[in-house]
């Protein structure tokens, strides 16, 4: 094999491990959640997670894609001028405005679904009739099977 032949397999080969890590790197950790409590339906402008499961050193805000997986204990945050729409575990669809900070508690079938809103606006439409807790700073709201909106404004 001629050196010049050798250099251009080895050139073609970086430029395509560089692309192909950059196009199926995922800033969510949507493949590390197998028990997920939430997935992002759709969103628009900036949303973010900072995950529970990370060393308390290295938690950071982490830019979300559609299809993300969230775990339990994970905060969701909806920057100013985005929304986001998600499909809960218990079929409960949520949206998010913007200015809104979330942490998934607990939301498993079996139990009371709790989320705990730290600020912002959260559009709750659940059509399984089941008790539902939302968790704020303020005041504890408790809701069966029905669509609300829960406001927080600190």
């Amino acid at each position: 094999m001629r050196p010049i032949k050798a250099f251009k397999l080895v050139k073609y080969f970086l430029i395509f491990s560089f692309f192909y890590v950059g196009l199926n790197n995922n800033p969510a950790h949507a493949s590390d959640c197998e028990n997920w409590v939430a997935k992002l339906q759709s969103s628009q402008g900036s949303v973010q997670v900072r995950q529970k499961n990370t060393d308390r050193k290295n938690k950071q805000w982490t830019n979300v894609k559609r299809n993300a997986a969230f775990c339990k204990g994970d905060v969701l945050r909806v920057q100013e001028n985005s929304r986001a729409a998600l499909l809960l575990k218990n079929d409960t669809i949520l949206r998010l405005n913007q200015n809104t900070t979330i942490t998934f508690t607990n939301l498993t079938p079996d139990k009371p679904s709790v989320v705990s809103i730290n600020e912002g606006i959260g559009h709750f439409i659940s059509r399984i009739k089941a008790a539902f807790e939302v968790i704020t700073p303020f005041i504890n709201a408790a809701i069966e099977g029905t669509e609300f909106v829960v406001s927080v404004n600190k």
